[in-house]
């Protein structure tokens, strides 16, 4: 099937306590008060994405149980939450990758490694989600097959070219911003559209979050670029 965004991955558990008290710039006004710029970014500042989560629909139910003891690389805990009970599989191939499937059929495909040389990481995903709809099959699951095919986690990362003053850019921009060093090192910067968080360090790097592409991402980025090349 198609692959189509839908939403963004889970953050980490530091991730939520430190977003947990950022503001909302969207509630807050959105970005009206950042200047707008007709400035494009500059070529030595390309930004790389990759997709590293997906899920789609076996359209059955599955023998958790079952599929554990026909399948390699398959773990299942039956004393596990009632309400988050799922079978463990993991891929060597096409990349690495975990895979959560649930009893009502629905699977979950995490990369855990590199794509490759497979770019986007799109076709990896797919070719994984095949693979697995395959092994369930095996191991029972006669009519399994691949739908609802749909792409959940796009992963950004850019590097500026020179360090960033952080508390410098957090004392003018709060409104936007989340920075605790006590918590963390980055700084959480929040742009309301598109919509995008990035993840600021020292030393110039930035980790996106919550773009649903990659044209978004380098769009919040030439937003925010003179703000940061400010504190340079």
């Amino acid at each position: 099937a198609d692959g189509a965004v839908v939403a963004v991955g889970p953050a980490s558990a530091k991730q939520r306590r430190v977003r947990a008290t950022a503001p909302h710039a969207a509630a807050a006004g959105g970005d009206r008060d950042i200047p707008e710029t007709s400035e494009e970014l500059p070529s030595d500042i390309p930004i790389s994405g990759a997709w590293t989560a997906a899920m789609f629909d076996l359209k059955c139910r599955v023998d958790l149980s079952r599929a554990a003891f026909s399948l390699r690389n398959a773990s299942f805990n039956p004393r596990g939450s009632r309400t988050n009970t799922h079978l463990v599989i993991r891929l060597r191939e096409p990349a690495a990758a975990t895979a959560k499937v649930f009893p009502m059929g629905r699977v979950l495909v995490f990369m855990s490694g590199p794509v490759g040389a497979a770019g986007d990481g799109i076709e990896v995903l797919k070719t994984a989600a095949k693979k697995i709809t395959l092994m369930m099959r095996k191991a029972g699951c006669a009519t399994a097959r691949c739908a609802s095919f749909k792409l959940m986690r796009l992963s950004c990362k850019a590097a500026l070219p020179f360090p960033v003053r952080l508390e410098k850019v957090a004392a003018k921009w709060g409104r936007h911003v989340m920075y605790n060093p006590d918590v963390t090192s980055n700084l959480y910067f929040y742009v309301a559209s598109p919509r995008c968080t990035l993840q600021v360090s020292v030393s110039g790097r930035v980790v996106f979050s919550g773009a649903a592409s990659l044209s978004d991402a380098c769009e919040a980025l030439r937003k925010v670029y003179p703000l940061l090349r400010e504190f340079q």
